[in-house]
């Protein structure tokens, strides 16, 4: 399987790498998001691209320097496509050790055939209550679950809050009937799951890689059925023409996102999306990681602590 993964790999980088050279929409400079102020909780997502058990100690330093300097050290970051929860604890000691906070670290083996997980990091003064996967029957009793990547629910208990950790199914197959199908199915199960637990009372904050951009064709439909009360996305307090987290084609997208509940909305002041991931596929398949550390950029939303 590790082969097979690494021969994909390597032909997307030698496509990529062509496509590069022609895209002008790619930011090359790396950009940092704003450090939060002393009244402000961070909170962040990140696509971490094929982060395995065996990853080089240099990958592992890129990726935490990442965290503690182009993404300000969020209180909570939201993680995909982790091998093992052994690998996220290497890497909060890595933060730990170039100087960044102290990181609780979660995840929970879903799955996914190709071992890539979700996971989670949290740092004071924020509390876990719980973590669990959410959904793990569904789709059972077919061939294919309807989630391969389990979302991971962490119960905060500080500030009392439910949230969601995503990665949606890929765009792969479309136009596809049974991915389209697939793909909507997950949205809306995500969406009423929300709408329930605030309508318990339950402030929701849902966030990670939904592989679905804002336009409303084929592969924005899922975004459509997110983008619906009472969630909100954190996107919208960016400029337009900085919402974008990947670039596919020379296109780019939003796929990540922060979806909110209307008593988080209230609290959150601003948003951002660091620079310097997407698009730039020569470097990072030709350093694997270890300069450019991901083809996604992150997204992160400042909330004010109440006293």
């Amino acid at each position: 399987m590790r082969r097979k993964i690494g021969l994909v790999l390597a032909l997307w980088g030698l496509w990529f790498s062509g496509l590069a050279t022609a895209c002008y929409t790619v930011v090359e400079q790396n950009i940092n998001v704003p450090a939060p102020t002393a009244h402000e909780w961070l909170f962040a997502t990140q696509n971490l691209w094929y982060f395995n058990d065996e990853i080089s100690p240099e990958r592992l330093r890129s990726m935490a320097y990442y965290v503690r300097d182009r993404l300000q050290s969020p209180h909570l970051l939201a993680v995909q496509e982790v091998s093992s929860h052994d690998v996220l604890m290497q890497l909060a000691d890595v933060i730990k050790g170039v100087g960044g906070p102290e990181y609780e670290t979660w995840l929970i083996p879903g799955t996914d055939a190709g071992s890539m997980h979700l996971g989670v990091l949290v740092r004071r003064p924020l509390k876990v209550d719980s973590v669990s996967l959410l959904f793990q029957r569904v789709g059972t009793r077919t061939s294919v679950s309807l989630f391969q990547r389990q979302p991971l629910h962490v119960r905060l208990a500080r500030p009392a809050m439910d949230v969601v950790v995503l990665h949606q199914r890929s765009g792969l197959g479309l136009p596809e009937k049974r991915v389209a199908q697939q793909r909507l199915q997950q949205a809306k199960l995500v969406q009423q799951w929300a709408q329930q637990r605030y309508s318990e009372g339950n402030e929701v904050l849902v966030l990670g890689d939904f592989n679905t951009h804002l336009k409303p064709d084929l592969f924005g439909q899922p975004y459509a059925v997110y983008n619906q009360y009472p969630l909100r996305n954190a996107l919208e307090l960016v400029a337009e023409e900085e919402r974008f987290t990947y670039i596919y084609r020379c296109q780019r997208q939003a796929v990540d996102h922060i979806f909110m509940t209307p008593g988080l909305w209230e609290k959150t002041t601003r948003a951002a999306v660091s620079r310097g991931n997407a698009g730039r596929y020569r470097v990072l398949y030709a350093t694997k990681g270890e300069q450019v550390v991901s083809d996604h950029d992150g997204v992160v939303a400042y909330l004010t602590i109440t006293p």
